[in-house]
Order: structure tokens, then sequence, then C-alpha cells
């Protein structure tokens, strides 16, 4: 009784699949376990082998048609033996449906091959591989082939591999040289005994190679009828498309994202991707144009073969500008200048900035904080309803380090170095118009509860124009803190007749090493600005370090 075979499940939520290409013509001799037909999914193209050994009686389901698992879709058994008759229906029923057709030829009848000769085939050495290179033929025409050892290399899309005899004998015959590409499964060479005939096998496989010549378009790939430009799509919207779609997408290298679809539910499709033509752009009007917001579309290009190069883009840049321009000043806006007066507090800002550069020998050191047991001490301010800000804390450490460190609180004179035995400590406070530096009094004699509060207190002062005179007089150091716009570091200018100022970043979780041993912690930029004529690098130097100490251990302070 005929064996019918059935469409394949390849998959566990595969429903249907494609039959792409019969290997095996009807009427053709069928071997268990050697490739029987190609199939497409939703997710691959396999090659599935054949079950049972016997002729192909019957061909149900043709190639292009998609057809649901377990689905019959051809018979092999003996010559000559009778299909079911639910499949004789079936076909009657096809035949009776089908559109007429001009007759066709008759099937030649099957050539009887020698058995003592094998068929060398173009083997499949992965899922999508659909040709072959052969690279070079190990051993000649005529030489002797040892089954296991090394026949010929081959050249797929991935890699270059060494293809073994899989029978021993003469190579008697070479079909296919070395430098063509191959389909699969198409004979390359005959092996077998010496002086063998094997013009049978060559006649038997000439109806297979006609067939594929003669094949419609439709089995080889799909014909686009008009090229396609690239669609605009929004930016993270879902993109369908079919396996064979991204294959040859793939294969030339297109952004799927970019090819306008026509299939189902605007689903992409292998014609689709063979109408698609890319826009010709060099890599560096391209980058230019994404960056400056081009759309390459509806830029002209001059480069060769209409290829947009970076004038091309410069050039609709330069349009864009102008028309832009041309509108705003259609509408009554003056382009031009204003002249802002340098006076009141920014010219006072222009000129001390200025004087501490002439006269300060200014130098820097920048140093990381891990603000881990920081962030633990304020959490814990937190949890008894005590707001402590990071900038309290850093105000706390550079106190204690001052204290510690007597030279960094001190300003030159004529009559020398004035050391200070009490610490003023300044804060950077950002203004509408310019920048104004209150200190806190005595701060050293401050908890930091109490530092806390004076720096809010001054801060809204500052921000509420209500600071007076003696609010800014008389500091000793200076802190900016920047890290709340984002800067990762900076460098300050010392705010004279004072000896330094402390810039202050962002915390950034940062990974580390701690004991071997790669770790997230929130790390801090510090950066010193002071005199060399007061303080030299070594003493600056342990300054800094001291208040990270105290920073990256809080309880040290308290």
């Amino acid at each position: 009784m005929a064996t019918n075979v059935i469409m394949p499940k390849q998959g566990l939520q595969m429903t249907e699949g494609t039959i792409i290409k019969w290997l095996v013509p009807e009427g053709g001799d069928c071997v268990a376990g050697q490739p029987l037909f190609e199939m497409e999914t939703d997710k691959l193209t396999i090659t599935i082998d054949a079950n049972v050994t016997g002729k192909l009686l019957k061909i149900v389901r043709g190639e292009g048609e998609v057809v649901p698992i377990t689905e019959t879709i051809a018979f092999i058994g003996e010559e000559g033996e009778a299909i079911p008759e639910e499949a004789k229906a079936e076909v009657k029923e096809e035949v009776k449906e089908a559109a007429p057709a001009a007759p066709a030829a008759a099937p030649a009848a099957p050539v009887a091959v020698n058995p003592n000769l094998t068929k060398v085939i173009l083997p499949k050495q992965g899922l999508q591989m659909t040709e072959g290179t052969i690279m070079k033929w190990l051993v000649a025409e005529g030489g002797d082939v040892v089954a296991g050892q090394p026949l010929f290399e081959m050249e797929t899309d991935k890699l270059t591999i060494t293809i073994d005899a899989n029978a021993s004998g003469k190579l008697l015959k070479i079909v296919r040289g070395e430098g063509e590409v191959v389909p699969i499964t198409e004979m390359i060479a005959i092996i077998g005994p010496e002086g063998e005939d094997y013009s049978s096998m060559l006649a038997a496989d000439a109806p297979a190679a006609q067939a594929a010549a003669e094949a419609p378009a439709a089995v080889e790939a799909p014909k686009a009828a008009a090229p396609a430009q690239a669609v605009a799509r929004k930016e993270g919207e879902r993109v369908f498309f079919s396996p064979r779609a991204k294959l040859r997408a793939n294969e030339k290298g297109y952004n799927l994202f970019d090819i306008p679809g026509s299939g189902p539910m605007g689903m992409i499709i292998e014609r689709d991707v063979l109408a698609y033509e890319p826009i010709k752009v060099t890599p560096l009007a391209k980058k230019i144009a994404e960056d400056k917001g081009v759309d390459l579309k509806t830029v002209t290009g001059t480069g060769s073969h209409g290829k947009i190069v970076k004038d091309d883009v410069l050039a609709m840049l330069a349009d864009k500008v102008e028309e832009r321009k041309a509108a705003a000043e259609a509408v009554g806006t003056k382009r031009g200048e204003t002249i802002i007066p340098m006076k009141g507090m920014r010219k006072i800002i222009a000129d001390k900035m200025v004087k501490s550069l002439q006269t300060n020998a200014s130098l820097t050191h920048t140093i990381k904080v891990d603000m881990t047991q920081a962030a633990a001490l304020r959490d814990s301010y937190k949890a008894v309803n005590k707001k402590i800000s990071y900038n309290d804390l850093v105000l706390f450490a550079t106190t204690k380090a001052l204290k510690d460190f007597p030279i960094m609180n001190s300003e030159i004179t004529d009559a020398g170095i004035v050391a200070k035995d009490y610490v003023n400590i300044g804060i950077a406070v950002a203004l509408d118009n310019g920048l104004i530096v209150p200190n806190i009094k005595d701060a050293d004699l401050l908890r930091l509860e109490e530092i806390s509060v004076a720096s809010k207190a001054l801060a809204d002062k500052a921000k509420n124009n209500k600071l007076t005179p003696e609010d800014y007089a008389g500091g000793t150091f200076t802190i900016s803190n920047l890290g709340m716009f984002g800067i990762d570091n900076f460098t300050a200018i010392i705010n004279t007749p004072e000896s330094g100022i402390l810039a202050v970043g962002k915390i950034e979780k940062t990974p580390v090493v701690i004991n071997d041993q790669i770790a997230i912690r929130p790390i801090m930029m510090m950066t010193l600005t002071y005199d060399h004529r007061v303080v030299d690098g070594a003493p600056a130097a342990q300054f800094i370090a001291r208040i990270k100490q105290y920073l990256e251990n809080p309880y040290l302070m308290l």
C-alpha cells in the first residue's frame, strides 16, 4: 500500500508550512533518509527527508502552496502501485476547480540508473543554506575515492568546509567544477567502479536540472514589479515580516524597518525586499543627516549614480536655514544683535574673576568619593524626619577638614599669610542675573543639623534678594556645587581673597573594584582649586583626601 507523505510539524506553535521546492520529481526515485522537499515555516526554511524508499507516485500539493500540518502532500510506493481512492478524489476535485490550461507534455519515463553508481550531491550545511560554492576538488577526476576521506572543499555564506566522500571507488565524473555556485542537493559528481558506464545517472539527473531551469519565477524568487523607496515609520513601531523576507534582507544588508510591506496587515514579504531600492548615501553624509535631523528622502544626490554626498546634505541644511530666516523676517522678527550692559553684579563678577586668575597661582587636584556611607547617614536622618542634603554633608566635612589643615583657611596679604582660627564657609548660589557667595559664620562651631539649617536659610535669602552685606562678607573658604545640574566635575575659580575653593560634581552609580570584586557604588567627583603661593601640592592633596575620608566614614566627623 502506498505511503502518504504529510506536512510535518517543526515546532510547538507551527500550524502550517509552505512547500518551497520538490527535490524529487513525480515518478522519480525516493530513498529513505535522502532529501525529498524543502518547506518554509514562520521561522525557518528546512529540507525534509523521505521516510520510505520507492517511487514518488503522486505530488498532491505543489510548490508554493501553504499546507496545514499533518495534511497529505504526496504518496510514495512501488512503481505502478495505486494511490488511495480519497487521494484520487482530491486530485480530481483540484483539476475540476482549476482554470483551463494548455495540455502539458507527458512526463518522461524514469531512466533506469546503474545501481553500482553513487551520486555526490552538494550537502546542506545550515538551516538557511540554499547554495554553496565548490572551492576545490581534493581528488582528480578518475582518481581513487575512499569513503570518509576528504573529497572536496565548499564555501557557504558563513564558512568554508571540507566534505568527505560518501562511498569508495573511482571519481568517474566531476559534474560541477571549481568556482561554480551550486544549489543544495544538486548532483556534482559520480563515484563508481573503474570503467563503469555513468551515462544513465547523468540522464536521470538531466530532467531535474531542466525542470529547475524552466521552473516558474514564483518558485525561484518573486520578481519586483517596481522599485520601492524607504517608508517612514514611527519610532518603536512593530514591523512584521516573513522568514524569506528576512533572509533576503540579511543577504542584501537592508534594514527591514525601512522597507514598505505589501503583505497582509502591511507585512513585509520577499517581493517587497526585492523591490526595495535603498537610498544611496556616503557614511559621512548619513552621519550629518542623522545629527541634524535631515530626511534623506528629501535630498537629491549629486554623487556617482545619484549617491548623496556630504555637500548635498549641507546644501539642504543651508536651504532650511534660509527658509526659516525668511519666515522669521516675514512676520516682522528682525534678526540682529543686542548689547547687554556690563554693570552691577555682572561687572563685579567679571572684575573679581579676572583679578583672581591674574593674581593667584591656581592649581587643582581632583578626587573620587564613594558616597555609600554618606547616603546611609542621610537616610538615617530622613527616617526621623530630619532633612539633611548631600551638600550639607560636604559643607560639614569641609569645615572639619579646614580645622585639620588651617593653612587652607588663610589668605595672603602684603604683610604675609593670615591664618584664621575661625571658619566662615561660603556657598556659591546661582541667581537669575549672576552669582553670589553668602557664608555661614563660625561654621566650625556648628553641628551637622545646624549647618543644614543655616545653609537653607542663606540660599532662601539669596534667591529672594534679602541678603545683607554681612551675609556675604568675611568668607574664608568656598564650596561650589553643580551636581544638581548633572555636571560630572569642573574647575572653580578662587573667590579672592580666599586661598581655595572646592568644586563638587554629581553623584552617579559607577562600577568600581572592591576587594577584587566589581560593585556598583554612588561616586562623586570633587576638584580643589588652591593658591600655590599659600599652599603647596602635598598639604592641598592631604586636605582634599581628608574631606573624602570624612564623607566615606561620616561617623568620624559627628
